[in-house]
């Protein structure tokens, strides 16, 4: 439950940070993303520094699943020192036509209709075989690259990078996973 309680304050912070988008200031999106074929497992090649995740050392994933109503199941899952798992779940929705902008909130169940405790979840950057993705917050606090396989090329990766830096994104703090 504490947990819960750590996740809800988290995004519920990120959620209420200024609103870069308001002055233009936005980062950009991918044009379009395809619901379908983004859900599944994802694993976390790099991230910046994230309360939540402050614990995880490996195996930092993300699943997603389609909803009938068009929303997505979200489960994030990462092993912590002691051996651990840690998983949350949450629900994320579609807030634009592009299908790229998402509001996800990690609140419980019984209290995710609240206007408060939902974060942006914007995917800046996917490949066309829906293989490796940018993901990030419109204030460039959080950001995450991501790949269908628990392994990235170099090369791969430093562009991802790159595209962050690009966007205005700070990396300096980037956490790369084993």
């Amino acid at each position: 439950m504490m947990r819960l309680i750590n996740v809800f304050l988290v995004f519920s912070l990120a959620a209420c940070s200024s609103n870069p988008s308001a002055v233009g200031d936005a980062p950009a999106t991918a044009a379009v993303v395809d619901l379908p074929p983004y859900m599944g497992t994802w694993y976390e090649m790099a991230r910046l520094p994230m309360p939540y995740q402050e614990q995880c050392v490996s195996e930092v994933q993300a699943h997603y699943r389609l909803n009938k109503d068009n929303s997505v199941s979200v489960e994030n899952s990462c092993r912590y020192q002691t051996g651990t798992i840690s998983r949350a779940e949450g629900l994320a929705t579609v807030v634009d036509d592009s299908g790229a902008k998402l509001q996800v909130s990690f609140l419980p169940k019984f209290i995710r209709w609240l206007p408060m405790g939902k974060a942006a979840y914007w995917i800046l950057r996917i490949d066309e075989d829906y293989r490796h993705a940018l993901v990030g917050t419109p204030e460039r606090k959080y950001l995450w690259i991501l790949s269908r396989s628990p392994n990235m090329d170099d090369d791969v990766l430093q562009s991802y990078i790159d595209s962050a830096q690009s966007q205005g994104y700070d990396t300096a703090n980037l956490i790369r996973n084993p």
